[in-house]
């Protein structure tokens, strides 16, 4: 299995897993009216950041090849594309919080 396929998997994971307990915490705000702070921004990050590993795997050789390393270890590492993908998975998290906390409401 290659590199790619297998970050694309990590990626469907993470969305599943994220989207998916987002719902659940939404039920379980819904029915009781109770949340948790951390769960409704990191779902939501993770459901996005899937979406980023989904859409743009990198291999080692890319890596290599682009910045002379294995593994990216700064944030410079990463694509235009990722950065972005990244400031929207930290956009949305604070946005279901606020949704959730009901300092926002639509």
């Amino acid at each position: 299995m290659s590199q790619k396929l297998k970050q694309r998997l990590i990626g469907v994971f993470l969305i599943v897993t994220g989207a998916g307990f987002t719902v659940y915490e939404w039920r379980h705000v819904l029915t009781s009216g109770r949340y948790s702070p951390k769960a409704a921004f990191l779902f939501p990050v993770f459901a996005m950041l899937g979406f980023a590993v989904l859409l743009f795997p990198m291999s080692k050789e890319e890596m290599l090849a682009k910045y002379g390393v294995e593994r990216p270890s700064s944030l410079r590492h990463y694509s235009g594309s990722q950065k972005i993908l990244f400031l929207l998975a930290i956009a949305a998290g604070a946005f279901n919080w606020a949704l959730m906390s009901g300092e926002l409401s639509l």
